[in-house]
């Protein structure tokens, strides 16, 4: 039987064995999975001919993949934010958690790692290698090196390619350096001075195993002389298992470096060889021992880390302002929608808007848009102070005089706030005006400075009436009030007259007066009602001679 690849194994005939093949479909398919008893072609290339084909055209065939190597389960990828992660194994059932290796040789339930990358663990069954800890001694194996282990005395382990088991590599060696095994430090070990020729079995033991089971092949290695380090590989069945592997001269004398292959029986089951060869033909240095080789049923878990940096998120409280509304997006340095979304709180309430218009201290996070990580919350302290509500009354019109401004403003208070006035562009310096016109009045609170909307207010300031009057000469029989009055106008104004008694006299009265005295005179203007301050007259009546009568006779 030959098995071609991880593909099909097709059943053509009894008489046809099993061998490789390569496939023509004659009709469209959407996957190898999806072909059933489909009319096909096959090509058959026997072997050994390399170059001869057969044709067959066959109408069904079974269609069976071969296990793909499938070592543990599926990956665990971890989105981790931050600059480290922690792994953590788990107990897998029919597996020794006494087992538990890492990656990194560690054996702890769990590990910190600080990068980004591909890690594993796992957990092994029942070691199917005899004596892999060398603690039975020389047995449970065979070499093609030649065995010293008998009576170490410092000197056994020559020429090349010779081999011991044993507690110390000095005892058999001269030039070897003293340390202890893997496995506790007094234990035994296999000792080796590397052969010149390349290839030749240092260590070989057949095993037992089953199909399409994943196995862990492991073993510890150190060299026993700093010079050369020896290359050593691995093989099950005739196939390397895993790479070559080079023992550090920097880190001789004992200090074991661990290795390990993962291979898939797939359909391969019962009794196989495994061997170690040392592909390394120096003379001098070369030497090397192994201890704790596992062969063994395995349960590996990857695990996908992927750290991410977290946001760093930098905000700047506003100054104060008066009114109106602030969007917490300015207070972010940097802001950028593109690559983070922005949350807005106040409190535990998440804000359905980055604008806010009340005073308080609002909790901003930033979210990477890629990799989901967010950052630290950050508080703004936004103060949006009142503005100043300044109401004024225009006053009625006055006649004359000045008007303080203040009498305008509804619950004047010149404690919390202080007023400006302004008579156009114009600021006054005092509220007190004497002219008419539309004068401006804003509000500034003394302790946020936030200035009010600016309110009109219009002053009537109407000019009294100027009354002139001149006294008369002495008249003889009446006299006409309205005379005295300079550049009298009934059409604007209206007369008030009174007599010396403080009587309010009629127009025709006063336009014939018979009696002497002091007479009141008031001028008011028609449109504004505005009164002139009262005036006086002096009327001196004489009255008219009496012409002597003639006696009747």
């Amino acid at each position: 039987m030959c098995v071609c690849g991880n593909f099909f194994r097709v059943i053509v005939a009894k008489s046809i064995k099993w061998c490789c093949f390569v496939l023509i479909l004659s009709g469209a398919v959407s996957s190898y999975a999806n072909v059933y008893k489909a009319a096909i072609s096959v090509i058959v290339k026997p072997k050994p001919a390399p170059h001869h084909y057969n044709r067959l055209s066959v109408n069904s065939f079974k269609y069976k993949p071969l296990p793909f190597f499938s070592f543990g389960p599926p990956d665990i990828t971890m989105n981790v934010c931050g600059t480290n992660a922690i792994l953590n194994s788990s107990t897998v059932p029919g597996y020794s958690s006494s087992t538990l290796i890492w990656d990194n040789g560690t054996t702890a339930t769990s590990r910190t790692v600080t990068s980004s990358g591909t890690y594993w663990w796992q957990v092994t069954g029942t070691n199917v290698v005899a004596n892999g800890d060398f603690s039975s001694g020389d047995t449970g194996f065979t070499s093609s090196y030649a065995d010293k282990t008998p009576g170490p005395n410092g000197t056994n382990l020559f020429p090349e390619a010779t081999y011991a088991v044993g507690t110390n590599p000095h005892a058999y060696h001269s030039s070897f350096s003293t340390f202890g095994d893997h496995t506790t430090g007094s234990g035994n070990m296999l000792i080796v001075n590397g052969a010149s020729t390349p290839n030749v079995t240092v260590w070989h033991q057949n095993i037992t195993i089953a199909a399409n089971t994943d196995y862990v092949f492991s073993g510890w290695v150190t060299s026993a002389t700093a010079s050369n380090p020896a290359i050593l590989q691995f093989s099950i069945n005739g196939t390397p298992l895993g790479s070559a592997i080079t023992p550090s001269a920097s880190l001789a004398d004992g200090v074991w470096q661990f290795f390990t292959a993962t291979w898939n029986s797939g359909a391969t089951s019962g009794s196989v060889p495994i061997a170690l060869v040392n592909q390394n033909t120096a003379a001098s240095g070369n030497d090397f021992a192994i201890d704790d080789i596992v062969f063994a049923p395995v349960y590996r878990q990857n695990i996908i880390v992927n750290l991410n940096p977290v946001p760093v998120l930098a905000v700047t409280s506003p100054g104060a302002q008066c009114g109106g509304t602030y969007d917490l997006k300015n207070a972010i340095t940097g802001y950028n929608a593109t690559t983070y979304t922005y949350a807005y709180q106040n409190g535990a309430t998440t804000l359905g808007s980055s604008v806010v218009s009340a005073s308080g201290t609002y909790t901003i996070t930033e979210t990477n848009n890629t990799t989901n990580c967010v950052s630290a919350p950050q508080n703004v302290t936004v103060t949006i102070n009142p503005v100043p509500v300044l109401a004024v009354t225009s006053p009625a019109a006055q006649c004359g005089g000045t008007y303080d401004l203040k009498n305008a403003i509804t619950g004047y208070n010149a404690t919390t706030y202080t007023y400006t006035y302004q008579n156009g562009a114009t600021t006054l310096g005092s509220s007190v005006v004497s002219a008419s016109g539309t004068y401006t009045i804003t509000e500034t609170n003394n302790t946020t400075n936030c200035v009010s909307a600016p309110q009109n207010v219009t002053i009537i300031i109407n000019p009294v009436p100027v009354l002139a009057v001149t006294s008369p000469h002495t008249v003889c029989a009446t006299y006409d009030l309205t005379t005295g009055i300079t550049g009298y106008d009934p059409t604007t104004y209206t007369y008030t007259f009174k007599d010396p008694s403080n009587n309010v006299l009629t127009l025709a009265t006063a336009q014939a007066i018979t009696q002497s005295g002091t007479y009141t005179i008031t001028e008011t203007n028609n449109t504004t009602g505005c009164q002139s301050l009262p005036q006086t007259t002096t009327v001196t009546i004489i009255p008219n001679p009496v012409k002597p009568g003639i006696a009747s006779p």
